[in-house]
């Protein structure tokens, strides 16, 4: 089981890392080269596209080593064909009603998180996204409160406070305009994103007690992209990036944004979910103020303040105590 935690614990730093850069690469490319919801069909088409063709392939080295097994045990006197087939059980198969629960998840989740993140990081900065972000843990415990009714203890209570205080100052602090068209609004939005992010990871972490993450992962993206494509039947499709080259900066970005974020990051993802508890993975989420605050300092895509790092000490502290409270009560 420890080696299943360290793969957990490893998979969550190189997903947070990576998505801690996301960020940076989306400010760049939005608004001037990509609408926000265009960059959302880019990211949850190609993810999902992806994603089944991983499956594919996986499922096809498995199919391939489930036959070599049965060869060798049916030359092999001391390994029975029975023995191998029980071994290797398939994981459960969703249903209809499942499958279409795992599209919901994704249309209303995985669509719903990136489209107000994306649409966020339009008017705000990456600092100040990555901050309200930061709430994720603490709204994961909020809604097992309301809804599982986990025990809401005097500690809790008190790290809750604390770390909305710490957005709170993000929220209200003065930005360069020449940074942030609309700070409070995209503010806001990253807020509401949060909330859907954390129920995302609630409810993904219960599928997977059932089913397996590539699964979970290929129904999730398919509900999440067909949303996409739909919106932007509505909404237009607005993308400057198809008019520069193809090795050019913009595209560049866009492919680190694609293969990335979006496929290796989400990819690790149910790693994390099914190795570790649901609030040490959205505790990660600091990985994601520390690389994405560094890299937006480095490419001038915020100006360092104070204030930004006080939040981060506060919204630091709030999980923390959450997190222990959490501990003690368990």
């Amino acid at each position: 089981m420890k080696d299943k935690k360290a793969e957990g614990n490893i998979a969550m730093i190189v997903s947070k890392t990576i998505s801690g850069l996301n960020s940076n690469a989306l400010k760049y490319l939005i608004p001037v080269w990509v609408a926000p919801l265009t960059a959302v069909t880019y990211r949850l088409v190609f993810g999902a596209i992806a994603i089944w063709i991983t499956d594919i392939i996986i499922t096809f080295i498995k199919s391939s080593r489930l036959k070599r097994d049965k060869n060798i045990a049916q030359k092999s006197s001391d390994i029975s064909s029975s023995t191998i087939s029980h071994t290797d059980t398939a994981s459960t198969k969703p249903n209809i009603k499942s499958i279409l629960q795992l599209m919901l998840l994704g249309s209303a989740c995985s669509y719903g998180f990136m489209a107000l993140y994306l649409s966020g990081l339009k008017y705000t900065t990456p600092v100040s996204s990555s901050i309200i972000l930061s709430l994720v843990p603490i709204w994961v415990f909020f809604i097992s409160v309301i809804f599982y009714k986990e025990k809401l203890t005097l500690l809790k209570i008190i790290g809750i406070s604390i770390g909305f205080g710490g957005a709170l100052m993000s929220m209200i602090s003065k930005r360069d305009p020449h940074l942030a068209s609309n700070a409070l609004l995209g503010d806001l939005l990253t807020l509401a994103c949060s909330v859907i992010y954390a129920l995302y990871l609630i409810y993904e972490s219960r599928f997977l007690k059932r089913f397996s993450n590539m699964t979970v992962l290929k129904w999730t993206f398919t509900g999440a992209a067909l949303t996409s494509l739909i919106v932007n039947i509505f909404t237009g499709f607005e993308s400057d990036i198809l008019k520069d080259g193809t090795f050019g900066m913009p595209m560049l970005a866009l492919a680190f944004v694609l293969i990335g974020p979006t496929y290796i990051s989400y990819l690790l993802l149910p790693v994390g979910l099914k190795y570790l508890n649901t609030t040490v993975v959205s505790m990660y989420g600091y990985i994601i103020i520390i690389v994405a605050s560094t890299a937006a300092y480095i490419l001038g895509q915020d100006k360092f303040a104070w204030i930004q790092i006080l939040s981060i000490i506060f919204l630091c502290g709030g999980v923390y105590l959450v997190e222990k409270a959490e501990k003690a009560s368990a």
